[in-house]
């Protein structure tokens, strides 16, 4: 029999129901009676007793049905990208060492380092500075356009300004986002698929000396190309796109992805670990091609908001949302509108570009460009 809940009204009722059939000396059950205010006391302990046992059984399922997949939520992420620095030319080569400090100009706490030496060769007038932020979370998560200061500053130096922004910053998995992860994982369960291999890449993720991921694939696509153009290519190839909403994976990510994919021996144990693909069907891990989408959008702010505040939240969310697209996935103007409006002070808004719905290629990710919002 499945578990049912019997409110305050059905319990008391129950319990006079039983007193009347079992004496007949007690015979005032009106509201406000005294045996029927105790009556009703019991049944507010039992009530409450019902609503924890309910509670409890839906809160244990999922942690029990996780437990037994070891299906443990993904840990919170730090942000990272390429921020460019701009020097005067000089004729000697410029050194920006590994674990250089970028601080935000204006706003924002979160620091960010340099994750290997770069070189701004002679007579160059800038470089383009892979980062990583000094810690996880949403909040390292910033627009195009913004500025750094940069310690130790280079000879010459002129300005540090991430044009794509920085990304990938994560607050930890919420349960919503657990939820749906795990449904992917128990459809890729039966491997080989599509989808199995796709769930298979977001498994790949690269750590620093610390333990912490500093990438990770965020979302896959697999294309097989043999249905578009079966001459050339023989059914069974496929090729598997990746990205890590930050910028171009690394060749480390993309190794530790190919592995996963094709199956290997653990280094630390000498097993065999078994791969997500069919024998005998080569999948190759390729990067998804970056496609960068100009925003411009014109709000109307109520009054009594600061209308500054106002267009630097759009523009993180109009950020966050193109950030957030898995690769293939289509922008829609009208999702952009709506997250708009979701903000307080927002009245409306007026998207001039895109001036349509953009659908990319299979082995597209859309990105985000310039962001205006006046």
């Amino acid at each position: 029999m499945a578990f049912q809940i019997k409110d305050f009204a059905s319990i008391t009722a129950s319990m006079l129901n039983w007193m009347r059939a079992a004496q007949r000396r007690v015979t005032d059950f009106e509201i406000g009676s005294i045996v029927r205010s105790m009556l009703e006391a019991v049944a507010q302990e039992i009530d409450q007793l019902y609503q924890m046992m309910f509670v409890g059984i839906r809160e244990a399922i999922p942690v029990a049905t996780y437990r037994t997949f070891r299906f443990e939520p993904l840990a919170a992420s730090g942000a990272g990208g390429l921020i460019r620095v701009s020097i005067t030319p000089i004729s000697t080569d410029t050194l920006i060492p590994a674990g250089s400090v970028f601080s935000p100009v204006g706003s924002g706490t979160v620091q960010y380092v340099s994750t290997a030496d770069t070189i701004i060769a002679a007579t160059a007038s800038f470089v383009d500075v892979a980062v990583s932020a000094t810690s996880t979370g949403s909040a390292g998560n910033v627009v195009g356009g913004t500025t750094f200061t940069l310690t130790p500053q280079p000879l010459a130096f002129v300005s540090a300004a991430a044009p794509g922004g920085l990304s990938g910053g994560d607050d930890g998995e919420t349960p919503d986002q657990r939820k749906a992860r795990f449904q992917q994982y128990i459809a890729s369960l039966e491997r080989s698929t599509d989808r199995a291999v796709e769930y298979a890449a977001t498994l790949a993720n690269v750590k620093d000396a610390s333990g912490t991921v500093i990438e990770r694939v965020t979302s896959a696509r697999v294309v097989n190309p043999w249905e578009v153009d079966p001459i050339t290519y023989a059914p069974g190839q496929a090729w598997l796109y990746i990205e890590n909403r930050v910028g171009d994976p690394s060749s480390a990510l993309m190794v530790r992805c190919q592995q996963i994919i094709d199956g290997y021996i653990d280094p630390s144990t000498g097993e065999k670990v078994t791969g997500w693909k069919a024998a005998g069907v080569p999948i190759t891990v390729k990067k998804a091609t970056r496609t960068l989408v100009d925003v411009d959008a014109a709000l109307v702010v109520a009054t009594g908001y600061d209308a500054t505040a106002i267009k630097a939240t759009v523009s993180g969310v109009i950020f966050s949302y193109l950030s957030t697209l898995p690769v293939g996935a289509t922008f829609y103007r009208s999702e952009v509108i709506a997250r708009a409006k979701a903000v307080a002070g927002v009245t409306d808004i007026v998207l001039s570009e895109p001036a349509a719905n953009i659908v990319p290629a299979n082995h597209e990710k859309l990105a985000p460009g310039a962001i205006t919002v006046t």
